[in-house]
C-alpha cells in the first residue's frame, strides 16, 4: 500500500449495480484510489486474496469470510454488503431419474462446487432446518478446494476429478442432485429439489425477514489499524448518494433494493444509539450474519415472474446497511 497523500489500493471487486458508480468513476475520492486489477468474476481472487496477500480490499464470500477470522487472516469486514439473493432454488436434480423429495437425497451423492462455498452452505441450512435433511447421511461430491489451506472439509466429502463437471454428472444420473447458483444447469429436465422454491423464498422472508448474503467489503487489517481515515473513506464512497433512491430521515438515509417490479426498503442507520442495527442477526439456519431488512408497505417482495432468481446480484439495485455493525 502506497504512503503517499493519495493512497492507491489493489481491489478486488467485480462489477454489479452497487458498485458501477464507483469503478465507473462516478464516485472518487481525494484520499483514496482504488485499482480494480482483480479477475472478473471476484471469487477467482479470493484464493490470492486469503493465502498470498494479493488485495488490499475488496469482496469477500461471507463463509469465506468467516473462515478467514477463525484461522486469524487479517481481514476486517466493513459493514457492507455487495451482493446476496435467496437460496432455495440453487439446488436441482434430473427428473428423469425419478422425483427427489429433500429427504430423499440422504444416503446419496450430491455435487458442490466446494463444500465450504456460501451458496452450499446457505442452501444445505434451509434443507436440514426447513425439511429436515440429515447432513451427514448425504455424501457431498466437490469440484473444487476452499480457498483456505488450513481448512478440512469432513468424511462425508468426495473430491472428484479434476475437470468434473457436477451439472452434466447430474444430468447423466451419476449424481442424484447438485448444489449450484447461477450455474445450475437450463435445461428443461432440471427441476428444483426444494419445492416452489420461490414461494418458499417468500414466506421464509416473510417469517425470518432476512436476505441471505453472499459477499461481503473487506479491508486488510494493516489497513484498518494504520489507516482508518481511508477505511471511512472507502465506506462512505460504497454508501454514497449515487446509491440512493430513497429519501433521507431522522433515523438515518434509506437505501432502497428492487427486483422484478418489486421494491422494499433498508435503512442505513446513523451513529449515535448502540446495537446492531439491521445486520447483526445471525440466521438459525446457518449461523452466518444475514442482511435484516426493515420492510415497507411493499408486502410481496418475493414474487418471481419469470423465474429469475430473485436478489441476484445483476438484479440488486441499492443495499443499505447499519454503520454500527462490526463482524468479528
Amino acid at each position: 500500500m502506497a504512503t503517499t497523500a493519495v493512497t492507491t489500493l489493489k481491489t478486488n471487486l467485480a462489477d454489479y449495480p452497487v458498485t458501477k458508480a464507483m469503478k465507473d468513476g462516478r464516485v472518487t475520492s481525494d484520499l483514496v484510489t482504488l485499482d480494480y486489477c482483480g479477475p472478473d468474476q471476484a471469487h477467482n481472487g479470493f484464493k490470492a486474496m486469503l493465502r498470498e496477500n494479493g488485495y488490499d480490499c475488496g469482496e469477500l464470500a461471507i463463509v469465506t469470510l468467516l473462515q478467514a477470522k477463525i484461522y486469524g487472516k487479517p481481514w476486517v469486514a466493513l459493514p457492507v454488503p455487495i451482493n446476496g439473493r435467496f437460496q432455495h432454488h440453487c439446488a436441482g436434480f434430473n427428473r428423469e431419474f425419478g422425483h427427489l423429495n429433500p429427504k430423499d437425497i440422504e444416503g446419496k451423492r450430491v455435487g458442490v462446487r466446494s463444500y465450504a462455498q456460501t451458496t452450499g452452505l446457505w442452501i444445505r441450512g434451509i434443507l436440514q432446518h426447513e425439511y429436515g435433511v440429515d447432513l451427514d447421511k448425504v455424501t457431498w461430491c466437490k469440484v473444487g478446494e476452499g480457498h483456505l489451506l488450513e481448512y478440512r472439509d469432513p468424511a462425508n466429502v468426495e473430491a472428484l476429478p479434476k475437470g468434473s463437471d457436477i451439472g452434466q454428472m447430474m444430468l447423466d444420473g451419476e449424481l442424484a442432485a447438485t448444489l449450484q447458483g447461477v450455474d445450475l444447469p437450463k435445461d428443461p429436465r432440471v427441476e428444483y429439489l426444494v419445492p416452489n422454491p420461490f414461494e418458499a423464498a417468500k414466506d421464509w422472508y416473510a417469517r425470518e425477514g432476512v436476505v441471505c448474503i453472499n459477499h461481503m467489503f473487506v479491508v486488510h487489517e494493516e489497513l484498518s489499524r494504520n489507516r482508518p481515515d481511508v477505511v471511512r473513506e472507502i465506506f462512505r464512497m460504497r454508501c454514497s448518494r449515487r446509491f440512493q433512491s430513497g429519501k433521507p430521515n431522522a433515523g438515518g438515509e434509506t437505501f432502497r433494493l428492487t427486483s422484478h417490479g418489486q421494491t422494499f426498503r433498508f435503512l442505513l442507520k446513523g451513529p449515535g444509539r448502540r446495537g446492531k442495527g439491521i445486520l447483526g442477526r445471525h440466521s438459525r439456519h446457518t449461523g452466518t450474519g444475514t442482511l435484516r431488512p426493515r420492510a415497507g408497505s411493499e408486502s410481496d417482495v418475493l414474487s418471481n415472474e419469470g423465474g429469475m432468481p430473485f436478489c441476484d446480484a445483476r438484479n440488486l439495485k441499492a443495499v443499505g446497511i447499519s454503520r454500527r455493525y462490526r463482524m468479528g
